[in-house]
């Protein structure tokens, strides 16, 4: 049996971004759990050089008061960097986070605080690291990542890895993440999914904090969604017995789905917080049409790929 050394292991699939993965590994070596009780790995996804030799020396050249382990591996997308990672782990409980997050200094003491059971997977409180530019005021206002998928039944369906924690046991019993989603989207839907099949149920940490650096460019945004619409029909597909209403769906009806979206921006508008304005408001719903516009693009280019 493989050698359990510590209370958990913190797997983290990393592409590009070294400072930020930087900056990451600093919260994660400032956790007042005993760091003798838990390890960092890191799974590069094979940054392209010369980022990828300057990331691999920026973080392997500090002497890191952890116990910490870097990685590359050949490019295959996050789920396998996250599966390569839980290979590597040696802890019966696996927390995942991601590059673009910092977490608090109690993080995997909270999360560990609430794993009481092997059949419940865990979810954190992940918020805005800082809202300067229109689409971090946006996303941060539509509580992008903040707010639980739940199911038909009421219940979390799905928990997202930025901040998360499962047991070794509902992992392997589960395979891992699916290798077939190349991109960062999707893959944990999937495995929440058929986690849920096996009989294991979520439950939200609150106390337990990560901070997500929202998309900062309208650009960078629109290309989010469009990935999350490939990884959302992907997951569709493949979990056709255990889709969620509200999460996920097969069909394309695409026009008349933006067109709902269009349709429900006055009610939106006249429903804002007290806190933000007409224009801002307004500037939002452009905002949200063009994301629900690259989304619905992106599930249909999956469609046809």
């Amino acid at each position: 049996m493989k050698d359990m050394s510590y209370l958990v292991s913190v797997v983290i699939p990393s592409y590009k971004r070294s400072q930020w993965l930087y900056e990451l590994l600093e919260s994660l070596e400032k956790q007042s759990l005993d760091h003798e009780h838990y390890e960092v790995i890191v799974v590069d996804d094979a940054t392209p050089n010369p980022e990828g030799k300057k990331k691999k020396e920026l973080i392997t050249s500090r002497k890191w008061n952890m116990n910490f382990s870097y990685f590359i591996q050949e490019k295959k997308g996050p789920a396998a960097a996250r599966n390569f990672g839980i290979s590597k782990s040696r802890a019966l409980w696996i927390a995942f986070t991601d590059d673009d997050a910092i977490v608090d200094s109690n993080w995997l003491s909270s999360l560990l605080k609430h794993a009481k059971s092997e059949n419940i997977g865990y979810a954190g409180k992940t918020i805005s690291f800082q809202k300067n530019s229109l689409t971090e005021k946006y996303l941060d206002y539509v509580q992008h990542l903040s707010i639980h998928h739940i199911g038909q039944d009421g219940s979390l369906a799905y928990i997202i890895t930025v901040n998360a924690l499962f047991s070794r046991l509902a992992l392997e019993k589960a395979h891992g993440f699916d290798e077939d989603f190349p991109f960062p989207s999707g893959e944990d839907m999937d495995l929440g999914f058929r986690l849920r099949l096996q009989g294991l149920s979520f439950a939200v940490t609150e106390d337990a904090l990560a901070w997500h650096r929202h998309r900062n460019s309208l650009f960078s945004m629109l290309k989010t969604w469009f990935i999350y619409g490939r990884g959302a029909y992907l997951c569709a597909k493949k979990n056709s017995d255990a889709l969620y209403k509200g999460v996920t769906s097969k069909k394309l009806n695409i026009i008349s789905q933006v067109f709902e979206t269009f349709v429900g921006a006055k009610k939106r508008i006249k429903a804002r917080r007290k806190d933000v304005g007409w224009t801002q408001s307004i500037a939002f719903e452009c905002l949200e049409l063009l994301n629900h516009t690259f989304y619905q693009l992106g599930r249909l280019t999956e469609r046809f790929s």
